[in-house]
C-alpha cells in the first residue's frame, strides 16, 4: 500500500512545493502534484483557531485525456500547524459512475524540523472506539534553505476511507506526529467519497 503528499505560501515555500510536486509527479503514479501548494504557512498560530470558520474545501475534478480517466482531488489545509491532508481518486472514462477502487491519501508538512519517519504506520482512532491502521506509507523529503517539505502517502482501500469519512472525530497519529479531524474536515471527506462513487453512512 503506497501513495504521496503536499504544502503553501511565501516565496521560498512556493518554490519548495513546486519543485517537490514536480519530482513526485514524474516519480510516482499515485502522487498528487496539486496538494503541495497549500500546506506550509501555518507553523505559527493555534490549531483551534485554524480549525474554525473555514469553508468546506472544494473538490477539484479534471479529465486526463491521455489515459481517459477522471481525477478527483480535495485538500484539507491546517490539520496541524504547517500540515495538510489531501486525497485523490481516479475513475475510468469521463462522466462515468464507476466507483474508484482506492483512494490516494497524502499528508504533507513544511517546517524547520522534520516530523515524518519512514516505517511508521498512520493510526486513526475513529470516534474513540475503533482503529483504521494504514501501513507502508512512502515518505519523501526535500529541503530549501531551512525549510523541510515532507510528504507521507499511501493507497487506502475504499472501505478504510469510508470508515474515516463516517467518523464524527478522528484522532490520527503518524509515529510521534499527531493531528485531529472533525467538523468540516470530515464533511469534505464525505463529499469526496460521494463524488468517487460511494456513499458514507452518515450521508444517507
Amino acid at each position: 500500500m503506497a501513495v504521496h503528499l503536499h504544502v503553501f505560501p511565501t516565496a521560498v515555500m512556493l518554490f519548495v512545493i513546486t519543485t517537490t510536486a514536480l519530482s513526485q509527479q514524474s516519480g510516482s503514479g499515485t502522487s498528487d502534484p496539486r496538494d503541495a501548494r497549500n500546506v506550509a504557512a501555518a507553523d505559527s498560530g493555534s490549531v483551534a483557531t485554524q480549525r474554525t470558520s473555514r469553508p468546506i474545501p472544494r473538490i477539484d475534478v479534471s479529465y486526463d485525456r491521455e489515459f481517459d480517466r477522471t481525477i478527483f482531488r480535495v485538500s484539507v489545509p491546517s490539520v496541524s500547524p504547517g500540515t495538510e491532508l489531501s486525497v485523490t481518486a481516479k475513475q475510468p472514462g469521463r462522466g462515468t459512475v464507476i466507483p474508484a477502487d482506492s483512494v490516494g491519501l497524502f499528508l504533507t508538512h513544511a517546517g524547520s524540523v522534520r516530523k515524518f519517519r519512514k516505517g511508521d504506520d498512520l493510526n486513526l482512532l475513529i470516534d474513540g472506539r475503533s482503529f483504521v491502521i494504514i501501513e507502508n506509507l512512502d515518505v519523501s523529503v526535500s529541503k530549501v534553505g531551512g525549510v523541510y517539505v515532507e510528504q507521507a502517502s499511501a493507497e487506502v482501500s475504499l472501505a478504510d476511507f469510508v470508515a474515516i469519512a463516517n467518523a464524527t472525530t478522528a484522532n490520527a497519529k503518524f509515529g510521534k506526529f499527531s493531528f485531529w479531524l472533525a467538523g468540516g474536515q470530515l464533511d469534505a471527506l464525505r463529499a469526496f467519497a460521494i463524488r468517487v462513487g460511494v456513499v458514507p453512512a452518515r450521508s444517507r
